[in-house]
């Protein structure tokens, strides 16, 4: 029979776990716990690579670039005097917009094609806008410099500002922007000189169509 006044000797001891976890062995516990853990960070693997981290962002609901054949979306730079340039302050010009960095392995490699086509379109006409990204703009005119560019440099030190426009997954890309703003070719990779000219003469020509590459060449 219970006993209607239970005294303090009689009332059954608090457990703060249920005897099913605190019985366990600690090596179960430790088991279950680092088995917990690593479901976890496998979902969030998982969902990074379905583009769920970037809810919030836009990224999971359009592609990472603009298109070829829309108007290339506004950006904010640090010009090579250390002031604010924007993408539409060239509008009426053959724009060749380069993402690059010298941190970059396969942007140090092309340079030296970048000089030389630069040195021959800008007497041109055609506007190359070197958008070194990730780093400083005094870091990255002093490498463009010591290795014989000409180019102006110019700059955006951390690409999470642009990202919401130019999300970019791959350094070196280049974008072929005409004189209404719109892209008429984008490649992703490095660029060789004679690729370079030929997608600025395009440009210069007026030609209307698009050209969509996704490998430098």
């Amino acid at each position: 029979m219970n006993d209607p006044h239970p005294t303090a000797a009689s009332m059954p001891t608090s457990d703060p776990l249920p005897r099913s976890v605190t019985g366990l062995p600690k090596r179960q516990v430790f088991v279950a716990l680092a088995l917990a853990i690593a479901i976890v960070m496998g979902a969030w693997i998982v969902g990074g690579q379905a583009g769920l981290d970037q809810i919030g962002r836009g990224g999971i609901n359009r592609q990472y670039m603009p298109r070829v054949g829309e108007v290339a979306p506004e950006l904010l730079m640090i010009g090579p005097e250390g002031t604010p340039v924007r993408l539409s302050d060239f509008r009426g010009q053959a724009v060749w917009l380069n993402f690059w960095g010298s941190w970059c392995p396969p942007c140090r490699a092309e340079l030296p094609d970048i000089q030389a086509a630069y040195a021959e379109l800008s007497p041109r006409g055609v506007v190359l806008i070197a958008l070194s990204i990730d780093q400083t703009r005094a870091s990255a005119s002093e490498y463009a410099r010591a290795n014989g560019a000409t180019f102006p440099v110019y700059n955006v030190p951390y690409r999470a500002l642009i990202a919401e426009d130019y999300d970019l997954r791959n350094v070196p890309t280049h974008m072929f922007i005409d004189e209404t703003g719109v892209i008429r070719a984008m490649v992703a990779g490095s660029l060789s000189e004679g690729a370079a000219v030929a997608h600025s003469e395009a440009l210069l020509a007026g030609d209307a169509s698009v050209s969509d590459i996704t490998e430098g060449n």
